[in-house]
């Protein structure tokens, strides 16, 4: 007697059935810092990739040619973050010499050295007009500064340990904060009163906001991603198994959310239903920083001495 023996799908059915488990490739890399490279971000246009490292430079590319525009020098250690201007003519970096450092990104010239902080600066964002800048410190303060004049506007103390990651709201009135306390905390701009403090397993490493700013995303050490809502304080999402995620980012549309984590992965995921969507793997190399283009086909990733940017126009949720 004969039985038929069902045979395993094909390698296409079986990644159309389990499409996070496809394999992928960067489509492009690169590659000119000495060590690894902490934080990357595109300009808002998409024309430009910066990316921050430990050998204390950033550094500047045109994204389409790959060529290098600039290297920004000047720092005295590891560069922790780096953000371009609403309007694209300026770039922020936090350093671990305790400073914050605004540059032109037209010559590449440093126009500002701030210096309130009393301990490493982990992070740096612009307000979504581009008129104010604040930083994140080991010193368990946020500092906010008028981005074109470097005055200084106001300093919250923030959290009972490291503040790690600082992120504007969209409409610029609010700003997030995660810290080293277990915490992500919401603060009213205006005041400096805080309005939502929203508890963790452990170390808060990444907070950010979604484009229409009704959610906000959290990333810490040995733990899950959440999803809360950004107004209340709910918690709206956990994502994943726990992982050790450095930075968490959404798609600007607001469907995808990224996290880079230190097991050398990052993961796209959707960002309404907490679904994995896709995996990109480093190697088992850390990956420390992650960012969507604005049109939200690329990917950008920060891993150990190199940039790379991957297509994920197709990585979408159903």
């Amino acid at each position: 007697m004969h039985r038929s023996i069902p045979l395993w799908p094909s390698a296409l059915m079986f990644l159309a059935l389990f499409p996070a488990m496809a394999l992928a490739q960067p489509v492009r890399m690169f590659a000119g810092h000495t060590g690894a490279v902490l934080k990357v971000c595109f300009s808002p246009d998409g024309q430009q990739l910066a990316s921050a490292g430990v050998d204390q430079t950033a550094r500047v590319w045109d994204f389409k040619t790959g060529k290098p525009l600039f290297t920004l020098k000047g720092h005295q250690a590891n560069v922790s973050s780096i953000r371009f201007s609403p309007d694209e003519i300026r770039l922020a970096t936090a350093c671990q010499d305790k400073t914050v450092r605004l540059w032109d990104n037209r010559t590449g010239e440093q126009l500002h050295t701030l210096a309130r902080h009393t301990d490493l600066v982990n992070g740096v964002c612009f307000s979504p007009t581009g008129d104010r800048l604040a930083a994140g410190s080991h010193d368990h303060t946020i500092t906010v500064w008028d981005a074109r004049t470097g005055k200084h506007l106001l300093q919250i103390k923030a959290h009972n340990n490291a503040v790690q990651s600082v992120c504007f709201s969209p409409d610029g009135n609010r700003l997030a904060s995660g810290g080293s306390d277990r915490t992500a905390k919401v603060w009213d701009l205006a005041s400096g009163k805080e309005l939502l403090t929203l508890m963790h397993l452990s170390d808060v490493l990444s907070v950010a906001y979604s484009p229409d700013g009704k959610r906000l995303a959290s990333s810490c050490g040995n733990a899950p991603l959440k999803i809360w809502d950004a107004k209340t304080g709910k918690e709206l999402l956990t994502v994943g198994e726990p992982q050790n995620a450095w930075e968490v980012c959404f798609s600007l549309d607001g469907q995808r959310l990224a996290s880079a984590s230190h097991d050398g992965t990052v993961k796209i995921w959707n960002a309404n239903t907490g679904t994995l969507l896709r995996t990109l793997d480093h190697e088992s190399n850390p990956c420390f920083g992650v960012c969507f283009s604005p049109d939200g086909k690329h990917l950008a990733t920060a891993a150990w001495d190199t940039v790379r940017v991957w297509d994920v126009s197709q990585v979408m949720p159903k």
